[in-house]
């Protein structure tokens, strides 16, 4: 029989063979040459049956595997490669007591032996656990990841750069966000801690780190004394004293419960036997490690409402017809969230709450739903990608695509609202969704977001309920030195923004479609040679970047800017095209006074650094036209390190 273990990194399903021979799926040939030069006795345990046995176990009992050494990583595997923001994901939805998913070991036998390493962690000498003394080794098959990150984070054991030895970095729990907005998941922080290694708490002890919590007498005297000691207004204690105190006593034990969570969080262990046959280990490692497309919770709803529906089929079929779907490389799992949240909004569960798109709820999806409301759903997806596409959109600019799964489905609860809403172009609506996007990290569950937003949504369509704007914190100063990385989230949404207006090519003039772009340094990024590398993060600032074709860009090339648009300024000149050319340049929010003698002028070396200036103010304007009074141009929050930060910590 096939038992389906459900593993994350990222969430996949494999099947693990159990009590009958495995069919032999084809090896890499470097994976098996590797196999074969470390194994005696090959042909004598292909024919072996595999074992398996699920343990349960604390964050606790993790670490204390961890710090033994149970634990290992064979060395073809890759290196640890998650970035902070995603280590703060995996902590959000512990404290929430979400599943983050099975891992996967193998017990070191005399004929399996890996040449392996250790988990990227500083593991402490005072540390190691003598009393858990290491009686097996287990290689990690899949959950290196996450094991790695719950050991950086509940052992204080980031490892140090080793170009900055005097620096050290740890999480920090905040108690304050803990307590006054714990749904954020802005609670959990990384800090430096130059020249204090040892610093458990900071900021007014308002910080604990994050090592501390698992000592339950500790946290529950450092959180008691926070409370009781802050001055801080914005806890909103009653002044008097009786009160003050009863205050004090609850919000202790709201935060000692978080604490309890995280420890009493349980992680389940598939650990195949010692005595697991080579073969079936290669077919298991292919599976969750190769290159190809990994098992998913579509494939598995393949499998499993196979033939009818025939699932597969039907999305193949919403791809060719509509091709939005294949430009955006839209998943087949998005349809299925869309399909679970109608149901669960049509037969609302008993136990009330939020209507969760949890995988168990997608595979549980009756039959006749799917094929009841397949198309629906496919095309309520396309309209509104179709929606954020006007929007500015594009495959490598679109960020938070879990919001347009909730969208997607209140465009079908809510059909003839959102049809005018959509098709008036709701400011109010736009300004929601740049809000929900803008933000540089998300660490609340992916999951619990979709629904969250649904809810949002349909609370606003239906009983004029105000959505849940956040305030976006933007300043000159952040887009002309932080905001560099195309993957993060500001980059991506004020790239859309602009793409709002900057419909057409500021060259060519021709309209830009949503593929076949590219991202264009206007001051080419050649300059940089024995530049400062504050220079070079100049050069590659979303200030110095616009989105042009791919044709555009080829002809560009690393052409200097002032040497081009002095070029552009004489034909329009000879064209007469001045007004529609200044139309183009202020869309795109590029200095539009294109009919200056001295236009070019501005593109010169000498002018890079106002050129940035002045661009920024452009774009802070047309960032403030769209967000409103949404936008603060004051930073008021603790830096929080996004995914393009610093790079060695995920060395």
């Amino acid at each position: 029989m096939v038992d389906v273990a459900q593993l994350v990194e990222p969430r996949i399903v494999i099947p693990v063979v159990v009590g009958s021979n495995p069919i032999i799926h084809p090896i890499p040939p470097k994976f098996l040459s590797l196999l074969l030069s470390n194994f005696k006795c090959f042909s004598n345990i292909l024919m072996k049956k595999i074992t398996q046995q699920i343990n349960s176990y604390t964050i606790s009992d993790i670490l204390s595997r961890v710090r033994s050494g149970v634990y290992v990583i064979p060395q073809f595997q890759r290196d640890f490669v998650w970035r902070p923001n995603q280590i703060l994901g995996l902590i959000d939805s512990i404290a929430r007591d979400y599943p983050v998913g099975s891992l996967l070991t193998l017990i070191e036998n005399p004929e399996i032996r890996f040449d392996s390493k250790s988990i990227h962690a500083m593991i402490k000498e005072e540390e190691s656990d003598s009393e858990n003394s290491r009686k097996q080794i287990e290689y990690i098959l899949d959950g290196q990841q996450r094991i790695t990150s719950i050991a950086r984070v509940f052992l204080n054991a980031i490892p140090k750069n080793p170009k900055k030895e005097k620096e050290s970095y740890a999480f920090y729990f905040d108690l304050k966000s803990m307590y006054k907005d714990f749904k954020s998941g802005d609670w959990i922080v990384l800090r430096s801690n130059t020249n204090k290694t040892d610093a458990v708490r900071l900021e007014n002890n308002q910080l604990i780190r994050a090592d501390i919590i698992l000592d339950s007498t500790q946290t529950n005297k450092f959180v008691r004394e926070y409370f009781r000691k802050s001055t801080d207004p914005k806890l909103d204690f009653p002044e008097n004293e009786d009160m003050k105190e009863d205050a004090i006593t609850d919000a202790t034990s709201r935060i000692n419960d978080i604490f309890h969570t995280i420890r009493d969080y349980r992680i389940h262990v598939l650990v195949l036997g010692a005595d697991s046959p080579l073969e079936s280990v290669c077919r298991i490692f292919e599976t969750i490690n190769s290159t190809g497309t990994k098992l998913n919770t579509f494939d598995l709803a393949i499998a499993k409402f196979f033939p009818d529906p025939d699932l597969r089929k039907l999305w193949d079929k919403s791809k060719e017809d509509f091709t939005i779907l294949k430009d955006f490389n839209v998943e087949g799992e998005r349809v299925l969230q869309v399909l679970a949240l109608l149901e669960a909004k049509i037969n609302p569960p008993e136990t009330g709450g939020f209507p969760e798109v949890t995988r168990s709820r997608l595979l549980n999806t009756k039959s006749d739903f799917i094929k009841t409301h397949w198309n629906v759903a496919v095309k309520a997806l396309v309209d509104v990608y179709q929606w954020v596409t006007d929007r500015g959109a594009a495959p490598k600019r679109l960020s938070n695509k879990a919001i347009l799964v909730a969208m997607a489905a209140s465009n079908i609860v809510n059909n003839a609202v959102i049809r005018r809403t959509f098709s008036n172009a709701d400011a109010v609506l736009q300004k929601w969704y740049l809000t929900k996007i803008m933000p540089p990290v998300n660490f609340i569950a992916t999951n619990y977001r979709i629904s969250e937003d649904f809810n949002t949504l349909c609370g606003y369509f239906e009983k004029n309920e105000p959505l849940d704007f956040k305030k976006v914190e933007l300043s000159k100063s952040d887009l002309i030195k932080d905001i560099h990385s195309p993957t993060e989230n500001r980059y991506k949404a004020i790239q859309c923004i602009i793409a709002i207006t900057a419909k057409k090519d500021f060259i060519s003039g021709e309209t830009l479609g949503i593929t076949e772009l590219e991202d264009h340094h206007i001051f080419p990024l050649s300059l940089s040679k024995g530049q400062s590398k504050e220079y070079k993060n100049l050069l590659n600032s979303i200030i110095n970047r616009i989105v042009i074709s791919k044709k555009t860009n080829r002809e560009l090339t690393n052409r200097h800017p002032a040497d081009y648009f002095r070029e552009l300024r004489k034909t329009v000149l000879a064209d007469k095209t001045i007004v529609e050319a200044k139309r183009r340049l202020k869309d795109c929010c590029l200095p539009d006074n294109i009919e200056s003698p001295d236009f070019s002028k501005q593109f010169e070396d000498s002018n890079f650094e106002s050129f940035l200036e002045h661009r920024a103010n452009l774009i802070l304007e047309r960032v403030r036209d769209i967000l409103g009074e949404h936008l603060s141009e004051e930073i008021t929050t603790t830096h929080r390190y996004s995914e393009d930060e610093p790079d060695y910590l995920d060395e």
